[in-house]
This record gives C-alpha cells, sequence and structure tokens, in this order.
C-alpha cells in the first residue's frame, strides 16, 4: 500500500531529518525509478526536477506545467512506501500566492516534503 501525503507522513519524514543518522535520500524521476531505489531500502524518496522534467519531454527551469508535475509526482506517489520529497524548482511562478497554490497540488498529489530551490531573486527575498 502507498503512502499517503498524510500530516502523519510528513512528521514522519520530518522525523528522519532528525534522526541520529545522516538521512540518505535517493532522487528518482518516475514511477519504475521509484520502484527500484524502494527495493534498496531507502528511508525516503525525492524527485529530481530534471529528470521528472526530462523524462516527460520537457527541459529543466519550469519549463514542466504544474498539472504535469503533479501528475507525475501523483504517479511515483501512487508506489511509494516511504515518505516522498518533491522538487518543485521555483514553485513555478514569481507571485508567492500561486506558488502556495502550485505546492498545494504537489502536497494533493502525495509530496510529503517540498524543495523551493531555483529561485533568481536576492538572497533576502529567498529566506
Amino acid at each position: 500500500m502507498a503512502v499517503s501525503s498524510s500530516p502523519n507522513t510528513a512528521m514522519n519524514f520530518r522525523a528522519l531529518h532528525q534522526g541520529p543518522e545522516l538521512l540518505k535520500i535517493a532522487n528518482v524521476w518516475d514511477a519504475g525509478s521509484a520502484v527500484l531505489v524502494q527495493a534498496l531500502g531507502v528511508p525516503a524518496l525525492a524527485t529530481t526536477s530534471a529528470g521528472v522534467a526530462w523524462s516527460l519531454g520537457y527541459a529543466d527551469g519550469n519549463h514542466l506545467p504544474v498539472e504535469e508535475h503533479a501528475a507525475a509526482v501523483r504517479r511515483i506517489a501512487r508506489v511509494a512506501r516511504v515518505p516522498l520529497s518533491v522538487d518543485s524548482e521555483a514553485g513555478y511562478s514569481e507571485a508567492p500566492a500561486a506558488v502556495a497554490d502550485n505546492i498545494l497540488r504537489l502536497v494533493d498529489a502525495g509530496a510529503a516534503g517540498i524543495n523551493l530551490e531555483d529561485g533568481s531573486d536576492a538572497p533576502a527575498l529567498l529566506a
């Protein structure tokens, strides 16, 4: 049974970050890679923005439509047995409200964690 994006899953994912050992997460880009990586015994999965985009025929760098990204996350989450963290580039928008909506789409699709990392604004704005 797949791990859903629930408060418990998010709390379990957070607890992995606070454990006594370094958290090692493997990147996946589709459901097949998620199944393969989980067989190695990783405690959590993460998506790679480039890998997901390229696997769907898009360039990396906020070119993947968020609807297609959410659908890809949903397919990965369907097979996930461990928490899934999603690289959401810069949130697929420059408008904070749109970024929040896009993040909610990814959480609804099964993300237990989100990475926002590809912004180009001044560091004070990104903090």
